[in-house]
């Protein structure tokens, strides 16, 4: 075990998710980065969250999963060769 993970195991800190996680949302440990969603949807864990016992030390960062936001289309001009964009 790694000196930090032995250190945060003695002082009984725990992480709320790991990251890339799909968990259901609950604004009492997570941070919603953008957009909103209702208590209890999935969402993916961003960033690690730490809890020590029932106090909630730094709240896990999380997103909606990718599905739910609508593709985003690169901002170059259809039909325009990319040499005559330079």
């Amino acid at each position: 075990m790694k000196p930090l993970a032995n250190l945060l195991q003695q002082w009984e800190i725990e992480a709320i998710a790991a990251v890339g996680e799909s968990v259901s949302y609950n604004p009492q440990w997570h941070q919603l980065m953008d957009g909103t969603v209702e208590a209890g949807s999935t969402v993916i864990v961003r960033y690690v969250g730490y809890r020590q016992g029932k106090k909630l030390l730094y709240r896990a960062k999380v997103s909606q999963p990718e599905n739910l936001h609508p593709p985003v289309s690169p901002s170059q001009p259809e039909n325009v060769p990319h040499s005559s964009l330079q």
